[in-house]
C-alpha cells in the first residue's frame, strides 16, 4: 500500500487540523496539499523517512480507499485522561470488544480501531451522543504505530461489532445532524484528519 502521507498541524479557528503535506525536493520546504492526488504519496519507508528528516512534519497518514481496501476506521476522540491514561467506560467497551488492531490517536486521548469489513456508511455521532465517533472506509487515516497493548498487531473482522457501533450511536452523514448550506460533495469530504 504506496499510499502514504505526511502531516502537519494547522489552526482553524478553535480546531487543530492533521492537514497533509508534502516536502519541495528544491527548496525543502514543506506545504499544503490534498491527499487526494497520488503524486504526493510515498511508500511507508520513505513516509517514516521524512518524518524523522524535517521538523515540520509531525507525523504520518495513509490513503484508505473502500474500493481498494478492506479496512474500517473507528476513531473514537477524547476518551482517554490525559492525566490518568483512564478510556472512559462507554469507549472501553468497545475496546474490551473489538478483536482488532487498535493504536492510540496522536493527542493520546483517542483511540483508533482498525477493522477489515465494510459499512453501510461513513458518519459521525452526534453532539449529544454519549461518544464522540467517526467512521471511515474512504479517507485519510493518521498512524501513529502507539499500539493499544491486548489487542492483535493485525486488522481482523468484525462485522457484528461494526453493526452494533452503529446501532447503539447512530452513526449518520453531518448533514443529518447539523444544518448545513455546504454542497453534497463538501459533506462527503470530512474536515479533520483522524
Amino acid at each position: 500500500m504506496d499510499r502514504w502521507l505526511c502531516w502537519r498541524k494547522e489552526r482553524d479557528g478553535d480546531r487543530i487540523k492533521k492537514v497533509p503535506v508534502d516536502v519541495n525536493p528544491n527548496s525543502e520546504s514543506v506545504y499544503r496539499v490534498t491527499y487526494k492526488e497520488p503524486g504526493h504519496w510515498y511508500t511507508y519507508q520513505e513516509a517514516k523517512k521524512l518524518v524523522t528528516t524535517y521538523d515540520q512534519i509531525e507525523g504520518k497518514q495513509v490513503v484508505i480507499n473502500d474500493a481498494k481496501d478492506p479496512f474500517v476506521i473507528v476513531d473514537f476522540d477524547d476518551c482517554i485522561d490525559p492525566d490518568t491514561k483512564r478510556i472512559d467506560e462507554p469507549a472501553r467497551k468497545y475496546l474490551e470488544q473489538a478483536n482488532t488492531y487498535a493504536e492510540l490517536s496522536p493527542s493520546e486521548t483517542g483511540f483508533h480501531l482498525v477493522f477489515q469489513g465494510k459499512v453501510p456508511r461513513q458518519g459521525w455521532s452526534a453532539e449529544s451522543d454519549t461518544l464522540d465517533l467517526e467512521v471511515y472506509e474512504k479517507y485519510i487515516v493518521t498512524v501513529t504505530e502507539k499500539h493499544i497493548e491486548g489487542t492483535p498487531y493485525v486488522a481482523k473482522r468484525d462485522d457484528g461489532l461494526l453493526d452494533q457501533i452503529f446501532e447503539e450511536n447512530n452513526i449518520r452523514w453531518r448533514e443529518q445532524l447539523y444544518t448545513t448550506e455546504k454542497t453534497d460533495d463538501q459533506l462527503r469530504t470530512p474536515s479533520a484528519c483522524l
